[in-house]
């Protein structure tokens, strides 16, 4: 939802019988209702703070002078279920930074058939191309849980606030772990069997939903897995029987979190080391910052003084050719 900075907007329960909230637009000016009254769906009631986005949270604590040139120009958004945020090989123009929802990427082969390779919550962004350049992905991104994410409002100042020390330095670490999830996935889905696939998966739901609920059928999961539904049913019904899930009406609730640890391969606990790793590395740490008077002069400084070699600052980036 975009709203002029005049605009208020107040939000309150419709009739239970339409199961959703009202929102009615207030102008700030007149004081007057501007006529238009939405129905929201009931996740949608709570926008939430854009600090909900790890990247985003990092950002406000690393460069206060970043993040306030970064915050005035990003804008909520609303991501329905299934709603198709970027499809393949179409122009990526804006990264999005997801806080209450989930992105599934995944691949259609020609045959129909799907595979998830990745999945993005609130830990890091979607738009690795917007990013790095490359403009497009042969790729679908599908919003698999619906919620909230903020984005910027335009692709000009996007284009500039991305090349500030701090918010490249995380937007690089996030694709990072976004490439190491990849990887894993591949072995994951090559190595493993269906039921350590698929607590894996829900794993990665859980972390990013913050909930104990996920909006999973045996044929979205399935298609996620790209493998038979007949397989997923099976496993499901077994950790059901352990006491670990509880399925019903394609809502996954997970009652014995430590029980689905268990029963996990090896990736989910790589993934999450990774991933911590990685958050642990502030922009602001002393590995990071290096002065660009530091750089520069040694950048520019001959390896030699006169006809005797010196030691460089900083070898294992600047070596003497002979």
């Amino acid at each position: 939802m975009t709203c002029s900075p005049r605009l208020r907007v107040y939000i309150w329960p419709a009739p239970p019988r339409l199961k959703a909230y009202s929102v009615t637009v207030v102008d700030l000016v007149s004081h007057n209702l501007t006529g238009k009254t939405l129905d929201t769906p009931h996740t949608a009631s709570l926008i939430g703070s854009p600090r909900q986005n790890k990247v985003l949270s990092a950002l406000s604590t690393a460069s206060p002078i970043e993040w306030q040139r970064v915050h005035r120009t990003i804008e909520p958004v609303f991501l329905p279920l299934g709603d198709v945020v970027y499809e393949p090989n179409a122009r990526r123009e804006l990264v999005y930074f997801p806080t209450t929802s989930i992105i599934s990427l995944s691949y259609v082969l020609a045959d129909g058939g799907t595979a998830e390779f990745a999945v993005v919550g609130n830990e890091g962004f979607l738009g690795v191309p917007v990013f790095t350049g490359g403009a497009t992905m042969p790729s679908w991104a599908i919003v698999q849980r619906e919620g909230w994410a903020y984005r910027f409002m335009s692709r000009l100042p996007q284009a500039e606030l991305m090349q500030g020390a701090a918010m490249r330095h995380l937007l690089l670490q996030s694709a990072q772990a976004l490439i190491t999830q990849i990887a894993r996935t591949v072995i994951c889905n090559r190595h493993h069997s269906i039921e350590q696939r698929i607590c894996r998966r829900l794993l990665l739901g859980l972390d990013r939903a913050n909930a104990d609920e996920l909006t999973l059928t045996h044929d979205r999961l399935a298609d996620l897995l790209g493998v038979w539904r007949n397989g997923v049913t099976k496993a499901t019904r077994e950790l059901q029987r352990l006491g670990i899930i509880r399925y019903r009406r394609g809502h996954i609730t997970v009652i014995n979190r430590g029980g689905l640890e268990a029963r996990c391969c090896e990736c989910y606990e790589a993934l999450k080391r990774e991933s911590d790793r990685l958050q642990g590395r502030s922009p602001m740490s002393h590995e990071f910052l290096v002065s660009a008077a530091e750089t520069n002069s040694s950048a520019h400084r001959t390896a030699y003084d006169g006809c005797q070699p010196r030691a460089l600052a900083r070898p294992r980036i600047y070596h003497c050719s002979r």
